[in-house]
């Protein structure tokens, strides 16, 4: 078996190792499924975080944190967010925002510890996986929603909410497993195994168009095509093909639905929706929010305060610029630049892994368009994860290079 061009004995593996590995895989469970669970949901970030930040502390993990560039750069537009507790006028969306970010910060750290010292970012994707199909598995349980039913209606009413009060972050942890069994995908090369993994992406797109939730859909389609696309053994013109089969047979598909249901109203006429029109509202005060203050912005989370709707911008960017202006903006984009730059390095060392956390990365990118994920734990453990695997990887590839370079002389 080989694993990100580093081939593992599952015999030789050290009790540090194992242990590491079981302790990093229950706290993702924690994360993913059990603290989804009715009451528990902030159990992961307030207490498990804690606990598990001060075992990756013990187990001499702040070296990790201080090489880290990324987990600097993140540091850098919190400490600009914190800042604008002079000019905020919210200090509890404020203050929650902040603890979330202190949070990821923390999280960045743990995942960092567990990926590069134990070497089991396959674990930790494939934990993620199993979570997403567990939650699928629970929301089916409790909910009798057909795929019609959560289509057929402008509310959500009727959709895969579960024990969930937002079908909409259901619909994200759902994407989460496809994103993360995708990366998986990337380093297994066996072809049955490549055939269960579509199983599983299948059935949890499935469940992202139960929940109704039509950006996440539209990101799990998007996935799925950047994932043929990228297929390196399939010629250009397979991959046309492919693309090509895939999307008629979905348009076909959904013909009928589109034009007899809710959804198709939503999707062909978006503009006279209650929801895109709050949207376009949203939108535009953002829009207000930063030219009123384009440099430092409105202070951190004032946009729920201050908005029509009380609620948070519904895309990445504006929310950033409304609340942290210009300078926070520059602050995350030279995050999410340099977080491209360090997986870009794996192009020539292993091109399918790369192109498995490009194409995630994208998706990232897509939702932001659409939500607020900035300050959101469950997007960041997996972009952690791979930029951890990414930077462990480089850094054994340049050993091998002085090695060989040491052998020559």
């Amino acid at each position: 078996m080989e694993l990100s061009n580093i081939y593992i004995n599952i015999r030789k593996a050290s009790i540090g190792n194992i242990i590491g590995g079981l302790l990093f895989t229950f706290y993702l469970l924690f994360f993913f499924y059990w603290g989804r669970e009715a009451g528990f949901r902030e159990i992961p970030t307030k207490i498990l975080t804690p606990i598990f930040l001060i075992i990756a502390i013990s187990m001499g993990s702040m070296k990790i944190f201080f090489n880290s560039v990324v987990i600097k750069k993140y540091i850098f537009l919190l400490l600009f967010g914190i800042l604008s507790f002079f000019w905020i006028t919210d200090y509890t969306t404020y203050i929650r925002q902040v603890q979330m970010m202190v949070g990821i910060i923390a999280i960045g750290l743990i995942v960092f510890h567990f990926v590069k010292r134990y070497n089991i970012a396959a674990i930790g994707f494939f934990t993620i996986f199993i979570s997403s199909l567990l939650l699928l598995k629970k929301g089916l349980d409790v909910s009798s929603v057909t795929f019609t039913s959560a289509l057929g209606e402008l509310d959500a009413d009727n959709t895969l909410i579960s024990y969930e009060e937002n079908a909409n972050t259901l619909a994200m942890l759902y994407l989460m497993g496809m994103c993360s069994i995708h990366a998986f995908k990337s380093i297994f090369y066996n072809k049955y195994i490549h055939f269960l993994i579509y199983v599983g992406i299948s059935a949890l797109i499935y469940g992202i168009s139960l929940t109704g939730s039509r950006s996440t859909l539209i990101a799990g389609v998007l996935l799925i095509i950047l994932d043929f696309i990228t297929i390196e053994s399939l010629k250009l013109w397979m991959k046309i093909v492919i693309v090509s089969v895939f999307v008629l047979f979905a348009l076909n598909f959904f013909e009928s639905i589109l034009f007899q249901t809710g959804a198709g109203i939503k999707l062909l006429y978006t503009g006279e929706t209650g929801s895109d029109l709050v949207r376009q509202s949203m939108f535009n005060e953002a829009w207000k929010m930063y030219v009123y203050n384009p440099f430092f912005g409105i202070g951190l989370g004032n946009v729920v305060a201050l908005s029509t709707f009380g609620l948070y911008t519904h895309n990445e960017f504006l929310e950033i610029m409304a609340t942290m202006g210009t300078f926070g903006l520059i602050f995350y984009v030279s995050f999410l630049l340099y977080y491209f730059k360090t997986i870009r390095k794996l192009r020539l060392i292993n091109s399918q892994l790369y192109s498995a956390f490009a194409n995630n990365f994208y998706v990232y990118i897509f939702m932001g368009l659409f939500g607020v994920w900035f300050t959101d734990a469950f997007f960041y453990i997996l972009l952690f994860i791979q930029l951890a695997e990414a930077e462990r990887i480089i850094a054994n590839q340049k050993i091998k290079i002085n090695l060989l370079r040491i052998s020559k002389h």
